[in-house]
């Protein structure tokens, strides 16, 4: 089976590619004691428009993010594994940003605490008539102002005549690896 290369190509490119994971988020909580504006004279419960204590009380911010990653288990043949990895928050306007994992660039956006980015295609054309392609996705939660995490995915699928003798599969998605990780704000 000549999928072995592929699958090391795309792995290479995509240590850490996904989907968002969702955390709680503790706000506060009005006991109806006093009415909350944003004149509150400090007595009784403080609304999140007073405390600045909602779940949005934090931005994004560049810079370079590392942690580590783990390639779980999976159909794909790919070695279950972890290691560090170095994530590159640029270019913030609004809710979009730029996201760098070398040598992948990700153009994502933030709404509230969770990201998603666009995913990146890695195509490989075997012969005139097949291509094997990798589908890269990131996407992560913002815990606090210095912490993040996601679940990475990268799919790989086979288009074409011939995908069941050249990877054993039929034509379509044929293997999925999950790659959950976590990073925290160095610089």
């Amino acid at each position: 089976m000549m999928t072995k290369p592929i699958f090391a190509l795309v792995f290479a490119l995509s240590a850490c590619t996904g989907t968002s994971k969702d955390t709680a988020v503790d706000t506060p909580v009005d006991t109806g004691e006093s009415q909350d504006t944003s004149q509150d004279s400090g007595g009784g419960e403080d609304t999140a428009q007073d405390s600045g204590e909602t779940g949005d009380a934090f931005e994004l911010s560049e810079g370079v993010w590392t942690g580590t990653y783990s390639l779980l288990e999976n159909e794909c043949g790919a070695e279950p594994n972890s290691a560090d990895m170095e994530l590159t928050v640029s270019n913030i306007d609004g809710n979009s940003f730029t996201l760098a994992s070398d040598p992948l660039v990700y153009t994502c956006a933030i709404e509230s605490l969770s990201a998603t980015c666009d995913p990146i295609v890695i195509e490989e054309n075997v012969g005139e008539t097949l291509s094997v392609t990798g589908t890269a996705n990131m996407g992560f939660t913002l815990e606090s102002e210095t912490s993040m995490s996601g679940l990475a995915f990268i799919e790989y699928s086979c288009v074409g005549e011939g995908c069941e003798e050249f990877i054993g599969h039929p034509e379509g998605v044929f293997c999925i690896v999950d790659v959950p990780w976590e990073a925290t704000l160095s610089e």
